[in-house]
């Protein structure tokens, strides 16, 4: 325990509390009572008031310093929930979406039309320029629907770039190690964040490569090299906009690696990128210094998704000390919270502690002992002659008022207790809510993407053009979607159909059943109907 103005108050309050406004000016209203309790025991004693209130000062005394240490622990917990919330969401988001690159990157470098283009020789300027051009279209069709790119590279096994799909990336050799490191590698993808001259107009990209072999044989021949260029800065903008809660919020996020210097920020005027911060992963929250002012921070290390960790950032979010618990969007939502959910709220002990609900109790307890104190002064007063009996109406008096009044500001500051307590809840609650249905809709983004991109493999088309199909096509299609399926694990099935609805392939041995099974009209018409590779239907 610590001191703050005589005060005792928890460790981790300590330097903080005096930025709480709402607490401090409990504190002052307490502490003038405090003086008058005071002064008003030595009038009792002079005037001879036979009133023993020492045991209702000690009391008063000390759920003062309860109050004012419950009152600064929920203002301080709000705050960091808000601050761990986006924290691990901002990181853990980042996380999930990027796990899906992983998958796009295996599946892209085992395009036909890929292994084709690496496999051309003997070419003239002229016919490699057409074949470069077709490719491009189609890196062209792929970004159309994956629109997390910025550009796809492919290079060949010497390091040369051979086809970009942006025209600033020249083509012939490059520097970057990257190209050798994916073809000698038993991984099955590589994962970079640096400067590289894949894409020199950045000064750091988020690249995913993945060797382009002659076929998905694990021993077959390397063709080139298959890269992804992420459009990393546009990703973190968006997660940072979508946890943001309003514009009066003082919250930065900052995305940190685990050195703890900053690769995103969402305040970049104040918390620049490449700057550092205090890494404090293992602790509830931590008060740093940066840039000479004082935050209150918290940086939470990724869930993960499915075993991906990415490259080990950290998500970190701080907001300035002054600013940390005042504000005002909070405090608007709390005059507005019906005294009905206050009150059920406050009697659950799932939502509030045994702490937080005796407070009140013991509040009243020191109510009955004033008026006690009081009752029993008038009564001695009225038996009495003593000479002092018309100051001592006065002391009683002012015991009265100083009585109502300590009602009056520990009602007061526990109704506040409450409202902190509850608007806490809520928020979190309407955070995790609009969350859920975020991740959702990106989710299903995603899965619009997939299947407009699967419908353009090659193979599936030169298959689906045959006039009969034999158990060598369907075993290969069939193959494919299972390729698929397990780098796109969210899925419990894929499956082909011809032009007559008629289910050809499955990716999910259990429903093979399906197989000769045709689809409603409706829906196969819906789909045929249109001959933009961008439709989809659901």
């Amino acid at each position: 325990m610590g001191i703050y103005k005589g005060i005792k108050i928890p460790d981790e309050l300590q330097g903080i509390i005096k930025h709480m406004s709402d607490v401090e000016e409990a504190r002052e209203e307490l502490a003038i009572l405090g003086q008058q309790w005071d002064l008003l025991t030595i009038l009792g004693q002079i005037t001879s008031l036979n009133t023993d209130m020492a045991d209702t000062q000690e009391s008063f005394k000390y759920l003062t310093e309860e109050l004012l240490s419950t009152l600064g622990l929920e203002t301080l917990k709000k705050s960091v929930h808000s601050l761990t919330g986006q924290a691990q969401v901002a990181v853990d988001i980042l996380i999930r979406n990027l796990f899906e690159r992983t998958a796009d990157i295996g599946f892209l470098a085992t395009d036909e039309d890929i292994r084709s283009f690496l496999k051309l020789d003997n070419l003239d300027e002229n016919e490699f320029e057409i074949h470069c051009q077709n490719l491009k279209k189609r890196f062209a069709e792929y970004t159309n629907k994956y629109s997390v790119y910025s550009n796809i590279i492919l290079t060949d096994t010497s390091g040369e770039v051979v086809c970009s799909l942006r025209d600033d990336i020249k083509l012939g050799e490059i520097k970057d190690p990257l190209i050798q490191e994916v073809q000698s590698t038993s991984e099955q993808y590589i994962e970079v964040y640096r400067y590289s001259d894949l894409n020199p107009s950045d000064s750091k990209s988020l690249i995913y490569s993945y060797k382009v072999k002659e076929t998905n044989d694990p021993g077959s021949k390397v063709l080139g090299v298959l890269c992804l260029v992420f459009r990393f800065e546009n990703e973190v903008d968006m997660i940072f906009k979508n946890l943001h809660s309003s514009e009066n919020e003082w919250n930065i996020m900052t995305l940190i690696d685990r050195n703890g210097s900053v690769i995103a920020s969402s305040d970049p005027t104040q918390v620049h990128v490449s700057s550092k911060v205090e890494l404090a992963p293992d602790k509830e929250f931590v008060v740093s210094r940066f840039g000479g002012r004082l935050y209150l921070a918290k940086t939470c290390r990724t869930n993960g998704y499915q075993g991906y960790f990415g490259l080990g950032w950290m998500g970190h979010a701080m907001v300035p000390l002054e600013y940390a618990f005042n504000g005002y969007e909070e405090k608007q939502s709390e005059s507005q919270i019906p005294l009905e959910v206050i009150q059920a709220a406050t009697s659950n002990d799932q939502l509030f502690t045994k702490e937080l609900r005796l407070i009140p109790q013991k509040a009243g307890v020191i109510q009955s002992n004033l008026d006690l104190t009081v009752w029993n002064g008038n009564v001695q007063q009225d038996d009495s002659t003593h000479e002092n009996s018309s100051a001592r109406k006065v002391l009683l008096w002012e015991i009265s008022s100083s009585g109502n009044k300590t009602q009056k500001i520990f009602e007061k500051s526990i109704s506040y207790l409450h409202e902190t307590a509850i608007s806490s809840l809520f928020n979190e609650t309407a955070f995790i809510s609009s969350l859920a249905i975020d991740i959702m809709d990106r989710n299903l983004y995603e899965r619009a993407n997939d299947c407009r991109w699967w419908a353009l493999t090659s193979h599936f088309r030169k298959t689906l053009m045959q006039n009969h199909l034999d158990a060598d096509h369907i075993e290969e299609c069939t193959e494919i979607l299972k390729y698929i399926n397990d780098l796109y694990t969210v899925y419990t099935n894929l499956f082909l159909f011809d032009k007559k609805g008629e289910i050809i392939a499955v990716s999910n041995d259990l429903e093979k059943g399906l197989i000769g099974e045709v689809l409603n009209d409706s829906y196969v018409k819906n789909i045929l109907s249109k001959s933009d590779s961008q439709y989809y239907t659901v």
